[in-house]
């Protein structure tokens, strides 16, 4: 299983990666409803499998870079819920 070191971590490519997504899910958004709002409704860093690290104070950073990130760019509302305990 992949492990992002903390060189990696606090690099700007790994945390304008949402910016990426954004800008691909923006896309489809005009195309097939444009002027909809856009929600977050996700934001781990540990789906399907992903970052071991996802659960270190290092992931800190992502999340909050995303979350800035995200208010800059029509940030309208953000969902972070755990049903079950994910540590």
């Amino acid at each position: 299983m992949p492990t992002t070191s903390p060189e990696e971590a606090l690099s700007e490519d790994w945390l304008s990666r949402p910016s990426a997504t954004l800008a691909l899910y923006k896309a489809l958004r005009d195309e097939f409803e444009p002027g909809r709002p856009m929600w977050l409704t996700e934001t781990a860093d540990a789906a399907c499998g992903g970052n071991p690290g996802a659960s270190s104070f290092l992931d800190t950073f992502r999340y909050l870079g995303q979350l800035g990130r995200r208010a800059r760019q029509d940030g309208r509302m953000v969902a972070h819920s755990t049903l079950v305990a994910s540590g």
